[in-house]
């Protein structure tokens, strides 16, 4: 139980920087949940087993009850509820775990709307890239143009001035 108390502290004293670690003690959890009924199921299915195996009662010319079979039963049934004390805090443990990683990432709709924001922005970058691409080989060109254009005008004020 100190395990589970000790867990639920670190719950609450965790930041937005840890939740890769949160994410990963969820991830044990569930693991932890898991193989603990499964051994639960494997305990019961073993303890009962047992328990029908004890005779209800001894008999030698006369039957005495076994006292065997009800402590076999009186055990049963404390290993039952130790494993279900266990199980339903190893539940909560993992639902509060799961509710503060739920609390801390964006929700559904959020995240759509983050999907559909970073499409639309993709889009525009792309569009943008090709609008520069454009504007700027038209520029280029005018640049060039002019650039000829100025030559040509020099060269034939100079050819002017030697004659």
């Amino acid at each position: 139980m100190l395990f589970f108390l000790s867990l639920l502290v670190t719950v609450v004293e965790t930041s937005q920087e840890d939740l890769v670690k949160l994410q990963k003690e969820l991830s044990n959890l569930k693991q932890a949940l898991f193989a603990f009924k499964s051994a639960t199921a494997f305990a019961n299915d073993y303890i009962n087993l047992g328990c029908n195996m004890i005779p209800e009662n001894f008999c030698a010319g006369f039957c005495v009850y076994n006292p065997g079979e009800g402590i076999c039963f009186i055990m049963a049934l404390v290993t039952m509820v130790i494993q279900h004390v266990v199980v339903l805090a190893l539940q909560i443990t993992f639902d509060m775990v799961n509710r503060d990683i739920g609390s801390r990432t964006l929700g559904v709709n959020q995240a759509i709307y983050g999907y559909e924001y970073s499409k639309a922005t993709y889009q525009n970058v792309k569009a943008l890239k090709k609008w520069q691409f454009e504007s700027l080989s038209k520029i280029n060109k005018v640049i060039e143009v002019q650039h000829t254009s100025m030559r040509e005008h020099l060269q034939e004020r100079h050819f002017v001035m030697e004659q």
